[in-house]
């Protein structure tokens, strides 16, 4: 059985939205650059409806570029706010955060490890607490800590040599 147009649209388009997110992820390209993908496969498949004799194609082609135009946008804008943290403008200074334990605490051969939600006026921010293992917390304790904000750093491991990648490791869970 072959397949339709709507199949091609619908693969066409999953596609060109895959493709626009490989795309930004290597490459740091604005904006502006996803704008013209969005623009230019709009005018292709706006010429195809205009005209419809124009080759199937045509709206295929479109769709694709306005669909990776929609994924680079989709990244460009979730790589943009993953950078920002309510906490950014903390880093290095001493001060006291409250707020809710955000999984499952990872006790550790001397310390126990927790990430902590802390609620602030423009959002929510991630911080890890390296923290005794005495008193024992749970997941979902409202706790308060102080101490010096610190941004997380790389490190090589001891036993392979090889550098960890720390920083990338936290950001995945939104600690930055």
């Amino acid at each position: 059985m072959g397949q339709t147009l709507t199949d091609n649209i619908f693969y066409t388009a999953i596609s060109g939205f895959v493709a626009g997110i490989f795309v930004r992820s290597f490459l740091e390209i604005g904006i502006a650059f996803s704008l013209l993908f969005i623009f230019l496969g709009g005018i292709f498949c706006f010429l195809f409806i205009l005209r419809g004799y124009m080759p199937r194609i045509a709206l295929l082609s479109g769709l694709f570029l306005f669909a990776a135009g929609l994924g680079m946008a989709r990244f460009d804008i979730a790589d943009k706010n993953a950078t920002r943290s309510g906490l950014e403008a903390y880093v290095g200074k001493t001060l006291t955060l409250q707020g809710i334990i955000a999984d499952e605490p990872d006790v550790r051969e001397g310390v126990t490890r927790l990430i902590l939600r802390v609620d602030l006026p423009l959002g929510a921010a991630k911080a890890l607490l390296t923290v005794p293992h005495e008193p024992v917390f749970r997941y979902g304790d409202r706790v308060s800590a102080e101490g010096k904000l610190e941004r997380p750093r790389n490190f090589t491991d001891e036993e392979t040599g090889r550098e960890v990648d720390y920083v990338s490791h936290l950001a995945k869970d939104g600690i930055r």
